[in-house]
């Protein structure tokens, strides 16, 4: 998730897919996006299934901001046996509740995401019951990353679970969760307006590589984090250590 600049001209989303409710899609390939390749907004009871968004072109032609797909404003959305190579988010939820993310091959970009704080409402700033599982994210930024929009409206991030998460030649954090987040780069003053409560993290597992790396980070804001399981967190090879200000059950940070 990034501003709709990034340098350069102006580029497009190669597909905004609104009011999908009661429908699937299947078989889906889509080719170098300029920007967000997919955006599902005002949508529910939504499938998407064996997508192949190939933008790995934009990894010498200097592609940014190619979200592979953003949700917003939906529930009941499945996204499953998909492929994703991209240079910014493998997928990110900005709102929504009810949302599977199953069988995620994610290469290249900035991992599993979640981004709330882009609207100007708590209703709207709300993410809740969302599962991301049985997935690989390789040769990317981050492995799993949760951020909160700093100086953004209040809301809320709750009931999420990362289960069975492989992952391979991670560059900077395995798992980073941060409620200093803006698009200009991190305040390094963490709010807790964002709440973040129930993430649950299970079996994620897999390699990290290079001077930057670095296993969990977590940065909350005062009274923003509570009430986190982890279990089986099994990251290798990072060159740093754990940073965190909030130790959630399970994992002694």
């Amino acid at each position: 998730m990034e501003e709709e600049r990034n340098g350069g001209m102006e580029k497009v989303i190669t597909a905004r897919n609104r009011s999908l409710n009661s429908c699937s899609f299947k078989n889906i390939k889509v080719k170098n996006c300029p920007h967000t390749c997919i955006g599902i907004s005002d949508s529910h009871d939504l499938t998407l299934q064996n997508w192949n968004i190939d933008s790995k072109d934009g990894d010498t032609k200097g592609g940014a901001n190619t979200d592979g797909f953003d949700v917003a404003k939906s529930y009941k959305v499945t996204i499953k046996d998909t492929n994703v190579w991209n240079q910014d988010d493998c997928i990110c939820v900005n709102q929504g509740h009810d949302l599977l993310f199953d069988n995620i091959q994610c290469t290249g970009g900035h991992g599993l995401s979640i981004a709330v704080g882009i609207y100007n409402t708590y209703a709207l700033n709300t993410v809740h019951n969302v599962t991301f599982q049985n997935s690989v994210v390789k040769n990317s930024r981050n492995g799993i990353h949760v951020k909160t929009i700093a100086g953004s409206q209040t809301g809320e991030i709750s009931a999420v679970t990362y289960k069975n998460i492989k992952l391979s030649g991670i560059s900077y954090y395995g798992i980073n969760v941060q409620q200093d987040y803006t698009n200009n780069g991190d305040t390094h003053k963490p709010l807790g307006n964002i709440k973040i409560k129930q993430l649950t993290m299970q079996g994620i597992s897999g390699t990290l590589h290079g001077s930057n790396s670095q296993r969990v980070y977590i940065l909350c804001g005062s009274g923003g984090c509570n009430n986190w399981s982890w279990s089986g967190v099994n990251l290798s090879g990072a060159s740093k250590g754990d940073s965190c200000n909030f130790s959630p059950n399970g994992f002694p940070c």
